[in-house]
């Protein structure tokens, strides 16, 4: 573990230099500089951090002139802050510039084919948002040295999802970008679950949420099952399948229910049973078993039980050729004895 401003020792130079370069003035307030991170962490951060505050100044931060035409003082403010909270890294990158445009952010997501006008008036800001993650998605219309070149935000959101963080915006007083990542590499905290009766282990950092869902809440949609979560239809799909294991024995009144997201889209998976939350050792997996589909390493518990860990960010990636698979729950193969009154 090393301190926070170990890593970050270069940020006040280059931010001093790209507002020099921009034509605008600007205050660096970093807070948290002692916070321990992992060494590993903190390396693979610098690109990420750099990135968010080559945004935050080039998009965000309005120039003298235009932030006193909208009463603001001429100096503009970024902040960088690192804390620890319940159990993991939180990292904010904050400014106080204008934000983000929602209207011309709904308009650029229609234009660039992204989703209908009307799917476009329903989204939210929180779901607006989203958008900026998206694989070469830009918001500026002029190609820079700093900014346009369709690399965005969907670079950094890799990154950060490599060592098991997520990464989430809003708007407050400017744009807010929020990290979390995990304390550590190598120790884990993790939702172990049971699946065709062995145990594995679920990163929590990767998890929106963790549900029990009635038999009577399921329905079927384009024959596919569902269940509606805060208004939102969750696809399900079986774990064992794109684990490639026998399969599981479902509990014929409740799902178990693990909701994994990407982009807008929510997935549900299912597991045979949740067993308990755990901090987990993470080990290479030796020669071997280090090609298991859908597993990133492995761990013993504290009775020295082996357990696997599983890759979300490769279950995520692997959705359409899962659905072709049939690991999607479907009524062709599930027991019709298990699953609630079909509904349109």
């Amino acid at each position: 573990m090393r301190p926070f401003a170990d890593g970050i020792e270069t940020f006040p130079r280059f931010v001093r230099d790209l507002a020099k370069q921009l034509h605008k003035k600007v205050r660096f307030v970093i807070e948290g500089k002692n916070t321990p991170v992992d060494r590993e962490i903190l390396e693979k951060l610098e690109a990420p951090l750099i990135h968010l505050l080559r945004n935050a100044l080039d998009h965000g931060i309005e120039t003298p002139s235009e932030r006193l035409a909208k009463g603001k003082e001429e100096i503009g403010i970024i902040r960088l802050e690192a804390s620890h909270k319940a159990g993991m890294l939180a990292i904010t990158v904050s400014d106080d510039g204008k934000g983000i445009d929602l209207n011309f952010l709904r308009k650029t997501i229609i234009d660039k084919g992204f989703v209908s006008v009307v799917m476009a008036e329903k989204l939210n800001e929180g779901e607006l948002l989203e958008y900026l993650f998206l694989p070469g998605f830009s918001t500026s219309n002029e190609v820079t040295e700093v900014s346009g070149r369709g690399i965005g935000l969907h670079v950094v959101q890799n990154m950060i999802e490599e060592v098991g963080g997520e990464m989430k915006a809003s708007l407050e007083n400017g744009l807010v970008i929020r990290l979390q990542l995990p304390l550590t590499l190598s120790v884990l905290r993790a939702l172990l679950v049971e699946i065709s009766g062995e145990p594995y282990a679920f990163p929590l950092a990767r998890l929106q949420k963790v549900l029990s869902v009635p038999k009577s809440e399921v329905f079927v949609l384009e024959n596919q099952y569902y269940f509606s979560h805060e208004g939102i239809n969750i696809g399900l799909i079986y774990a064992y399948k794109f684990l490639e294991l026998p399969p599981s024995q479902i509990n014929p009144d409740t799902f178990c229910v693990i909701v994994i997201k990407e982009g807008n889209e929510n997935y549900g998976i299912l597991v045979d049973r949740f067993l308990l939350e755990k901090e987990l050792v993470i080990q290479e997996l030796p020669p071997g078993l280090d090609k298991i589909p859908g597993i990133s390493g492995g761990a013993f518990t504290e009775e020295g039980l082996p357990v696997l860990l599983i890759d979300v960010p490769e279950i995520i990636k692997n959705i359409d050729k899962m659905l072709v698979k049939g690991a999607f729950v479907t009524p062709k193969n599930v027991n019709e004895n298990t699953i609630g009154d079909s509904r349109s």
